[in-house]
């Protein structure tokens, strides 16, 4: 991750959308050369160049032909009807079955709620944790504590008020803060629909 422009390499060609990027090269390029103080304007940590970083004096910016504008909108309209394709999939399965691909994951989650009143606070985060990998996504530790917690006592914040005011500064420091706290409030342990 470059810490100038925020740019992850990635070893796809500049027209080709980037998905850590979420952009093309020539477009990021040519939006990061348009701004007068880039690296204000750029999400995450970045700076200005250090010296020892200035620009190569023979470095010039990707240059902006008919054909390279044509594939740069080929692979746009290509990625675009990847995914309107993979949305209407997924409200085909959603009809379907609402849980989808989180039906397994549910049913354990009530599971280890049923047995949470059994095992320590560290053995429900743990197992919250190793759910969370089994069914291939990493679950954040600001979300894990306060669930896990949770999932032993549904009145500990009300009887711990400080652990509520440290999770809560904890969800603001994460990206997700309107979606955890969608599922915190709706009393869900990630009962995740797409829809």
């Amino acid at each position: 991750m470059c810490p100038v422009c925020w740019w992850e390499d990635e070893d796809v060609e500049p027209w080709e959308h980037s998905g850590p990027n979420v952009r093309t090269l020539v477009a990021a390029q040519q939006e990061y050369l348009s701004e007068t103080r880039p690296n204000r304007h750029r999400p995450g940590k970045v700076r200005p160049p250090k010296r020892r970083e200035a620009r190569d004096p023979a470095w010039r910016p990707i240059e902006l032909t008919d054909d390279l504008m044509a594939r740069v909108q080929r692979t746009k309209g290509e990625e675009q009807r990847y995914w309107d394709e993979e949305h209407r999939r997924a409200a085909q399965e959603m009809g379907v079955d609402p849980e989808g691909p989180f039906k397994e994951y549910n049913t354990a989650m009530q599971s280890l709620g049923a047995e949470a009143a059994t095992m320590t606070h560290r053995e429900v985060k743990a197992r919250m944790r190793d759910l969370g990998h089994e069914h291939d996504f990493a679950l954040p530790n600001a979300y894990l504590e306060p669930q896990s917690r949770l999932m032993k006592s549904e009145d500990f914040f009300h009887h711990h008020p400080v652990h509520a005011i440290w999770w809560f500064a904890s969800l603001l420091a994460t990206r997700d803060l309107q979606a955890t706290l969608g599922r915190a409030a709706n009393g869900h342990h990630l009962h995740c629909r797409l829809s």
